[in-house]
């Protein structure tokens, strides 16, 4: 009788280590981009909470729901195939269609436009996007910028945040920041676009 419950607790020890590896995969790519935000300072370890760590077991279940379905013994294919549904989930959230532009209207000339950001923000290298009838002019922040002639709206876009489309009609704006409290979640399943904060005009 020994040698009949031996296989069967080596092939569930075997599942085990199966199911664990593809786990592991399906957390790997979101390690692996909080790894390279942390580094390259997008992101900071305040910005993370249990909504990044609700991901990443979602995404582990996955991966070892695959590596089980597909019945691969070896580790390394079963990384893989762990690796493999949640990338391409994450593939297909980045992908999704970006918000469409508003539509310009017109404004009065703003030669000068005077903008004050957020400490956060000032640290992850912003900038001013203007949009006029022939496109968009893209400089990089100062507390004063020269606006370019037909300039009808702006917006600010940082690491760590973004405004939405502003029409210009005062030479000076002030920001504030808001936290989105479910942002560790956009980032873990790589919502496009997605970012710690959103900025907010807090006064003329």
């Amino acid at each position: 009788m020994a040698s009949g419950t031996q296989p069967s607790e080596a092939a569930r020890r075997a599942s085990l280590v199966v199911i664990s590896v593809g786990a592991l995969g399906g957390m790997f790519p979101t390690l692996l981009r909080l790894a390279i935000g942390l580094s390259q300072e997008h992101i900071k370890p305040g910005d993370v909470d249990l909504s990044l760590l609700l991901a990443m077991v979602i995404f582990g279940v996955c991966g070892a729901i695959v590596a089980a379905i597909w019945g691969e013994v070896d580790l390394k294919k079963v990384f893989y195939l762990g690796i493999g549904l949640p990338s391409f989930l994450t593939v297909m959230t980045s992908s999704a269609s970006t918000p469409p532009v508003q539509a310009q209207t017109p404004a009065q000339h703003v030669p000068q436009l005077s903008l004050t950001l957020p400490s956060s923000v000032l640290n992850s290298k912003p900038q001013i996007v203007f949009n006029s009838e022939r496109g968009t002019t893209v400089v990089p922040f100062e507390p004063t910028v020269q606006v370019p002639p037909g300039a009808t709206s702006f917006s600010v876009q940082s690491g760590r945040g973004n405004s939405g489309t502003i029409p210009l009609t005062s030479p000076k704006m002030t920001f504030r920041s808001q936290s989105d409290p479910w942002y560790s979640f956009k980032y873990a399943v790589g919502v496009n676009g997605a970012k710690p904060e959103t900025l907010v005009p807090a006064s003329p």
